[in-house]
């Protein structure tokens, strides 16, 4: 597999899961600005304990609506590592990653390597795909749940565990 077919395979989009989840978020949005707008416009209501809880869910409601949709318009990113190892260094380097993270399902395939794992009991699983060439590591983590084309939000987990195997790659890179 060369460079550009991995690039290819991981930015493909599934055009009917993103309708859904853009219908999701602008629904979120539409609702949320009606009540708060609803609510505002009433004269004589006292204000209360629960009124004041209920405007709070509701612009929570309104930033998640916007966050998400914020999320699915900028999607994460391929990170690359440039190095000075041959592509076997690079693919031994992908084994390495599998074991310090203690992951399952470990395939690999010429140059692209992918697995998966889960920090704990209660949070999500991740697909980690690793693409080794010559002097070249790329670097993808997807969020899955039940749905194995990935999940909706993880607000940002997947980028941060990304991040995280970049951080320890960049750090076996330089010993």
């Amino acid at each position: 597999m060369t460079l550009k077919q991995f690039e290819v395979s991981i930015n493909e989009k599934d055009s009917i899961n993103f309708l859904i989840n853009l219908l999701l978020c602008l629904v979120s949005i539409v609702i949320s600005v009606f009540f708060i707008y609803k609510f505002s416009s009433i004269d004589n209501l006292k204000i209360s304990l629960i009124l004041v809880f209920i405007y709070l869910i509701l612009i929570l409601f309104l930033m998640f609506g916007v966050y998400a949709l914020f999320g699915l318009f900028n999607p994460n990113r391929i990170t690359y590592l440039s190095n000075k190892f041959s592509k076997e260094d690079n693919i031994n380097l992908t084994k390495d990653v599998f074991q310090n993270f203690s992951g399952k399902d470990f395939k690999s395939d010429e140059n692209l390597s992918e697995f998966i794992f889960q920090k704990n009991i209660w949070s999500y699983k991740y697909k980690v795909y690793l693409f080794a060439d010559d002097n070249l590591l790329a670097i993808f983590v997807k969020t899955i749940s039940s749905n194995p084309k990935g999940a909706f939000f993880d607000f940002g987990a997947s980028k941060r565990n990304q991040k995280k195997i970049f951080e320890m790659l960049k750090k076996n890179n330089q010993q």
